[in-house]
């Protein structure tokens, strides 16, 4: 500690400032500083500024008299409005004692021993070991808190205490739409709740909106009401209460959202929640799940619920993007359309425009009419591109071109289905599963048909996992786009054959469906089915065709890449190592050398040290 700092707000600042020679410059500091934001003021990036008391204050710990300041950057409601600072392990003292050349001593060392006040431009904040600490010196400094506060304690001048920055919320607005604060105010009784009968109070239609004011206070059948107690004359509350307010329970009323008796039915409630699932931008962190929490901590505690925590999973989509074209001279954004097909000079000017990718709006003049691109290329195009361009999480960026990928893809699947039914065999197999192709029929498949049955069934995980599970659409589609290739190269020429195409066809446009159900369900149709794709069942696969059946393997010498096999996956480790060993590129590898071991990772690589 090389100074103490309290805050303006202080109650020994009074008094300070009534002795000191100093009174004006002190009174003038302090008057200033009490007028300005206490958030800019208690924050890192807020400038430290402080006026020295003339005063000093004792160390208990070891004696030192240390200035005692009053600061800008003490708030009085946090604590006790006076801090003791240690210059060398928080930025906001470091700051202040650079700003006003206060000593600067290293109380905690970092493991490389080298923190040097002298050369130090920001505070050590991270953990270290305590240094000049007299009987503490040595102790990790998060470990030695303990033991400092117990010294404190039992010593009689000090004692450990949690500290929070929690405020009270206000909670009433002057507007019409929120939920009606139930008080009465009567001149006899006071404030008085309204009674649980009569609730909810409900929004008057007898309003005046004239854009200044409370609009309440225009309705007088709202606005003067008896008394719940006493039945006199009274006023009730015209203020409504935050949004935040309204919009921090919902969840819990659709549980029951029939419920005429009470806000939440906690049968209903216990059953249904938690949510499984919850998807909003990353604003969402720190403003409506936050009041969220605690609306549900608070109606656990009231015993309305049984949940203590209202959401499991919390998904924050991106935006979408697009580059933005905006004249610095004339201060204005550009649609992509008033340019030229270079998209750089603007029109007006014939200055350089300043392009980048911004988040699509009309004041920036980058946004792109859905009913166009969907007039375009079709509702299950625009659907397709929006999942496929991105992970949900990250930004997507807009592009046309994207847009094109997507729509020939599409075709490209119809083609395929098409292609099937003229073939003549588009009558046949009707109700067709994966599961109705035995073990014994699947084990005889050629070459072609075997890897376009594995190619489905490892689309079917892929696409499950990652559209249930992972929620990571983009990837599930790309396996769709992968079992298309497949597909398109295909060539039936076999009854069996065509019964494997018949179903891979079949699952490819199930898994497609959520995410283009106009086409999904034409294909469908087109196919003989006469059930629609919402109400037939998710597809389901088999482990065993997931997995490949030969694999690339990597044979090392010493680490060394000296040749590559593909083998098949049911190979034993012994079978794997004679391999290697007698392969016809890693021979001249070992002549003359000792093998000492062996190491096999299975599908993978064999390694073959030698010496």
């Amino acid at each position: 500690v090389t100074f103490m700092a309290i805050a303006p707000e202080h109650p020994l600042v009074g008094e300070i400032i009534e002795s000191n020679k100093n009174k004006d410059e002190l009174k003038a500091f302090v008057e200033k500083t009490i007028k300005e934001d206490k958030i800019t003021r208690g924050s890192e990036e807020g400038e430290k500024e402080g006026v020295f008391t003339g005063e000093y204050v004792v160390n208990p710990f070891n004696g030192d008299q240390v200035p005692l300041y009053i600061a800008n950057f003490v708030l009085a409601e946090y604590g006790t409005g006076a801090l003791m600072a240690v210059p060398a392990h928080d930025q906001r003292d470091f700051l202040f004692a650079k700003k006003y050349h206060i000593p600067i001593k290293v109380v905690i060392q970092r493991p490389e021993k080298d923190l040097d006040p002298e050369t130090m431009d920001e505070a050590y904040v991270a953990e270290g070991n305590l240094v000049d600490s007299e009987s503490f010196t040595g102790l990790n400094n998060k470990k030695a808190m303990k033991k400092i506060i117990k010294h404190a304690e039992e010593k009689g001048f000090g004692e450990g205490k949690v500290n929070y920055r929690l405020k009270d919320w206000l909670i009433s607005r002057q507007r019409y739409w929120g939920n009606p604060i139930p008080i009465v105010y009567c001149e006899s009784c006071g404030p008085i709740p309204v009674a649980e009968k009569d609730l909810p109070v409900t929004l008057p239609l007898d309003v005046e909106f004239k854009g200044t004011g409370n609009p309440l206070e225009t309705s007088d059948s709202f606005k003067h009401v008896p008394c719940p107690r006493c039945n006199k004359p009274s006023i009730r509350e015209t203020d409504t209460m935050d949004t935040f307010v309204c919009s921090s329970w919902y969840f819990l009323r659709f549980c029951s959202p029939h419920e005429e008796n009470q806000p939440i039915n906690t049968e209903e409630a216990n059953y249904w929640m938690n949510v499984d699932q919850y998807i909003g931008g990353i604003e969402h962190a720190i403003l409506h799940l936050l009041y969220a929490r605690f609306f549900t901590k608070a109606l656990k505690d009231l015993q309305y619920i049984n949940i203590d925590e209202p959401f499991k999973n919390l998904l924050t989509q991106g935006m979408v993007v697009s580059n933005s074209y905006y004249s610095q001279k004339i201060k204005k954004y550009y649609s992509p359309n008033e340019l030229s097909d270079d998209k750089k000079i603007c029109p007006e000017t014939g200055e350089a425009l300043i392009v980048k990718l911004d988040k699509m709006s009309k004041s920036r003049n980058n946004g792109v009419d859905p009913d166009i691109m969907i007039g375009k290329y079709g509702a299950d195009t625009v659907r397709l591109f929006m999942l496929f361009a991105a992970p949900p999480e990250r930004d997507l960026e807009w592009n046309e071109q994207g847009m094109e990928g997507c729509y020939r893809f599409l075709k490209r699947v119809y083609r395929i289905a098409s292609d099937f039914v003229s073939s003549g065999y588009g009558d046949r197999y009707q109700g067709l599963g994966l599961n109705d192709i035995g073990s014994e029929e699947s084990n005889s498949l050629n070459n072609s048909s075997a890897n376009l049955l594995r190619q489905t069934h490892k689309t079917i995980k892929k696409v499950t996992e990652d559209f249930i599970h992972r929620l990571h659409f983009n990837t599930g589609i790309a396996s769709m786009m992968e079992l298309v290739n497949t597909l398109n190269s295909f060539k039936a020429e076999s009854d069996t054959d065509y019964r494997i195409l018949k179903v891979s066809i079949d699952i490819l446009t199930r898994l497609l469906y959520p995410v283009a159900p106009h086409i999904g369900e034409e294909i469908n149709r087109m196919l003989g089915h006469k059930t629609p794709l919402h109400k037939g069942a998710w597809p389901n696969y088999s482990e065993e065709w997931t997995q490949d059946e030969n694999v690339t393997y990597v044979f090392q010498v010493n680490g060394k890449v000296r040749a590559k096999e593909d083998l098949a996956v049911s190979l034993s480790e012994d079978e794997l190592k004679d391999i290697a060993l007698g392969h016809e590129r890693i021979q001249q590898w070992l002549d003359g050398k000792k093998v000492v071991k062996t190491i096999v990772v299975p599908k993978k690589l064999v390694n073959i040290v030698v010496k």
